[in-house]
């Protein structure tokens, strides 16, 4: 039974860090979770688009600047 207890007690511990990382995401963007969750997935643009994120504008949801090559206010708009 004691075996038991540690193992559920770091699986609980790993469960509520994650739940709460995840939720301070969503309240730091202010964005729904899942958009949230693609957001930081998408900092590349074959991944942006894969999500459909992209092509996105200067303070949307998948624009990162290090994808906006020329500076036009669009992220990977090849």
């Amino acid at each position: 039974m004691r075996r038991l207890y540690r193992a559920v007690r770091w699986w609980a511990l790993a469960a509520i860090c994650i739940a709460g990382l995840l939720w301070g995401l969503a309240v730091h963007t202010g964005l729904p979770l899942s958009v949230a969750l693609k957001h930081v997935t998408a900092a590349s643009c074959a991944t942006a688009h894969y999500v459909g994120l992209a092509p996105a504008s200067r303070g949307q949801p998948g624009y990162w600047t290090h994808n906006d090559a020329d500076d036009n206010g669009m992220s990977c708009d090849d």
